[in-house]
């Protein structure tokens, strides 16, 4: 990838200038690098019209007048990973509102995970911010693992997504021990009042260990009411005190989303999780009719067997309208030849698949029968244009199931348009 070096024939123009210039002149791709003698703090991107902007103390005012002279009126990605001290994020939030002239496709994404200086006023500011984005319809933030972060900042970023009533896309990503089931009651309220006009939603929830079953319940209200919701992609990370009980809550509020078409599911190292949640998961399926992409990745799932393995094969094999499937498997070490099978058995069943993902990664018990049995059923899914089928660091997968792996892609090269990746 090229990038244009700062332009010499201007030494006394400010840095903020030749930034503008750079991007109504050459709009493809600008990296920055330098702006001053010995200071490599801060770096701006654009790409394809999209600016990632990585702030540190020293730029926040070149940020401001570029958002002030609304250089980024056409810009359609806008990305802020913010590194600086909570003095200079608290300034520098308030200058987003100057960017209120954007487009309607503009997406904003605010990432500030892992930061320890960030606290709840930086999220004050920013929910102030943005409610002068009227056009906004695309906005992620990350506030994963910043420890001063509270219950009470995130209501405040809450409140600044209610007055967007052109939202329809919504990613949020939550992390750490401050997050617990008050923020959650926060969150189902807001969800229930954007409920009319969020399309696409993303909710990651990475090692909160303060959130128990009663929030995940409070959390499966609001998301059985999202009717408009065409893509849901829900993530439990290292939750440790959630059980069945939650889950099954899940599981029952999405039976609700009948007009689904894309959905993602991660379920990683929750160890409370066992059947009952898995199962009431696995037969949420059976209400889609016109889901199209399915994705779900199991990892580090002890106890995740054979038996979920049939019930969750039940499921997907009545997704007739399926046209994407993508399954992971990691470190399920109660994985076997039998569970693989049962999945493999509902492939035929999917009469419009066109892309298959399949997995398999660490999980000890799996042999090279399952692959054999897999090659086997791939023979009357002729259908499928794209494939991608792994099974990774399974030690009891020897040359033969890796060979017989290569003969997959060797058989179908022709079929699948070469798209096949072992």
């Amino acid at each position: 990838m090229k990038s244009a070096e700062l332009p010499n024939d201007t030494p006394s123009q400010e840095p903020h200038q030749r930034i503008s210039r750079m991007l109504v002149r050459k709009p493809k791709t600008v990296t920055i690098r330098k702006l001053r003698k010995n200071h490599e703090v801060c770096s701006g991107l654009t790409q394809a019209h999209g600016l990632q902007w990585s702030s540190s103390d020293f730029l926040f005012r070149t940020f401001k007048k570029m958002c002030s002279k609304a250089l980024m009126r056409n810009i359609g990605f806008f990305q802020v990973n913010f590194l600086a001290t909570n003095r200079t994020l608290r300034y520098l939030m308030p200058s987003l509102k100057l960017m209120k002239s954007v487009s309607n496709d503009t997406k904003i994404e605010v990432i500030l995970a892992e930061n320890y200086r960030v606290t709840n006023h930086v999220l004050i500011n920013l929910s102030k911010a943005l409610r002068y984005l009227k056009k906004l319809r695309n906005l992620a933030v990350d506030v994963e693992r910043c420890d001063k972060i509270s219950d009470k900042g995130i209501l405040h970023l809450l409140k600044g997504l209610v007055p967007l009533k052109r939202l329809s896309q919504l990613k949020l990503t939550f992390g750490g021990d401050e997050f617990t089931n008050t923020g959650i009651i926060y969150l189902s309220k807001t969800l229930i009042k954007l409920q009319k006009q969020l399309e696409f939603i993303t909710l990651c929830f990475i090692k909160c260990s303060f959130i128990n079953d009663d929030g995940l319940k409070k959390l499966s209200s609001s998301i059985s009411k999202l009717a408009k919701a065409k893509s849901l992609s829900l993530h439990f990370c290292w939750l440790t005190n959630i059980t069945d009980v939650g889950f099954i809550e899940i599981g029952r509020a999405l039976s609700q989303l009948k007009s689904l078409s894309h959905l993602t599911l991660g379920f990683r190292g929750c160890p409370k999780l066992e059947t009952d949640g898995f199962t009431s998961v696995s037969h949420s399926f059976f209400h889609f009719d016109q889901l199209l992409s399915l994705n779900l990745t199991f990892f580090k799932l002890h106890q995740f067997g054979d038996e979920d393995l049939l019930n969750l094969a039940k499921g997907v094999g009545c997704l007739t309208s399926l046209r994407s499937l993508t399954l992971r498997f990691a470190i399920c070490k109660q994985i076997t030849d039998s569970g693989i099978s049962l999945i493999t058995d509902c492939l035929p069943k999917l009469r419009l698949l066109k892309s298959l993902i399949l997995n398999i990664i660490d999980c000890e018990k799996v042999t090279d029968e399952a692959v054999f049995y897999l090659s086997g059923k791939l023979e009357s899914c002729s259908i499928i244009k794209s494939m991608e089928i792994s099974f990774f660091q399974c030690p009891l997968v020897t040359h033969q199931g890796q060979g017989e792996l290569l003969n997959i892609k060797l058989k179908y090269s022709e079929l699948l348009n070469k798209n096949f990746i072992v």
